[in-house]
C-alpha cells in the first residue's frame, strides 16, 4: 500500500509549520507495518510535480486548514486525472469542522477523517486493502455513489502515549530548521497536552 501526505499551502504563501499531525499519522502507520510513505509541500514543490509523484499511489491524504482547501482541491483533480482509481482523504481542521460542505465543494475528494485521525486512517486504509465499506469506521464522512455519508464520531484517543513520536524525519525537519534560520531561530514545534 503507498500512502502519500499532501500539506498544500494558501495562495502565495510560502510559510509553513512542521505537519505534527502528519508526522503522528506516519509513525502510528509505520508501526502497523506501512512503510511505503511520502509526503509532499505544496509551499516547496510544484503541483504538477506533486501529482506525478502520485501517480502509483493507492490512497493521498490531504492535511488542510481552511487557507489551504483551494490548493489541496487543485492537486486532488490533477491527481485524479492520472490516477482515477486513488483514494483521496482530506483531514484537518476545516474538513472535521465542515465535512460535508468539503465533499460537495471538493469532488476530487473521496473521504474526510474528522478529529484524532491514527486510528481512524489505519482502518480505513484496512478497508481499502480489504475492499471492504466503510460503514464500519467511525469518525469518516465520505461519498457512497451520489449520497454523503457521515459515520459517528470517533473516541478520542485515552492512551496518548500508544501513539509514537512523530515521524520527523517524513516531516523533514531540517528544511523547517534551516528555513526558520532565515529569521534567526532555530525551532522545532510540539504539541503540548
Amino acid at each position: 500500500m503507498k500512502i502519500v501526505f499532501i500539506c498544500p499551502t494558501a495562495k502565495d504563501n510560502h510559510f509553513m509549520i512542521e505537519p505534527l499531525s502528519v508526522g503522528y499519522l506516519s509513525s502510528y502507520l509505520k508501526s502497523k507495518g506501512y512503510n511505503d510513505i511520502e509526503l509532499y509541500f505544496g509551499a516547496f514543490t510544484k503541483e504538477k510535480d506533486i501529482a506525478l509523484k502520485c501517480a502509483k499511489a493507492d490512497i493521498v491524504g490531504f492535511s488542510t486548514a481552511s487557507p489551504h482547501i483551494t490548493q489541496g482541491i487543485r492537486i486532488a483533480n490533477l491527481i485524479k486525472k492520472q490516477n482515477p482509481n486513488v483514494v483521496t482523504v482530506v483531514g484537518g481542521s476545516h474538513a472535521t469542522a465542515l465535512p460535508e460542505r468539503t465533499l460537495k465543494q471538493c469532488l476530487p475528494i473521496d473521504v474526510v477523517v474528522r478529529g484524532e485521525a491514527e486510528e481512524t486512517f489505519y482502518e480505513l486504509i484496512k478497508a481499502i486493502e480489504d475492499k471492504k465499506d466503510f460503514s464500519h469506521i467511525n469518525g469518516i464522512t465520505y461519498r457512497k455513489g451520489k449520497e454523503i455519508i457521515s459515520n459517528p464520531n470517533v473516541k478520542l484517543i485515552q492512551d496518548i502515549d500508544k501513539i509514537p513520536h512523530p515521524d520527523r524525519e517524513l516531516m523533514k525537519q531540517d528544511m523547517f530548521i534551516k528555513m526558520n534560520l532565515k529569521i534567526g531561530k532555530k525551532i522545532s514545534w510540539m504539541w503540548y497536552f
